[in-house]
């Protein structure tokens, strides 16, 4: 792991957390758990596509658009941080995304239309780009 400091003022994560640092295990465990976050965003709406759309309301194929807004919010929340990554630092970046994540995988929960469903899936898969990229970067870094 480097110990000076990176571009933007940013720490590398030995540094993160004064006197506590992160074993391989843990590492390796936590990027899991994040990547698997992408694969229950989606797979885990699948199977209850029809009944969703029976109680939300959902007229024709609108359904499938609540899937497609968030692969297309994922792919474009990938961009954002990495801008904050570098002003901020990596690991506020990953608190940020997966903070996104949680609020907005409950958000989906209490949704009472089709629209608010989509606007909310818009933001978790921002907040799972988020994941990706800082997850990534973070990987790399090690």
């Amino acid at each position: 792991m480097r110990s000076e400091p990176l571009a933007g003022g940013e720490r590398p994560i030995a540094d993160a957390v004064k006197g506590k640092h992160i074993g391989e295990r843990e590492l390796i465990t936590m990027m899991a758990l994040l990547m698997a976050c992408n694969a229950f965003g989606i797979d885990a709406i699948l199977p209850a596509l029809d009944d969703l759309a029976l109680s939300l309301g959902a007229q024709g194929n609108d359904r499938q658009f609540i899937v497609g807004v968030y692969l297309l919010a994922a792919g474009i929340g990938t961009l954002i941080p990495g801008a904050f990554a570098d002003r901020f630092g990596r690991v506020r970046a990953l608190v940020w995304s997966v903070l996104i994540y949680s609020v907005f995988t409950a958000a989906c929960g209490f949704a009472q239309s089709v629209r608010q469903l989509a606007v909310f899936r818009v933001f978790l898969g921002i907040g799972m780009g988020g994941e990706w990229a800082s997850g990534a970067a973070l990987i790399s870094e090690t």
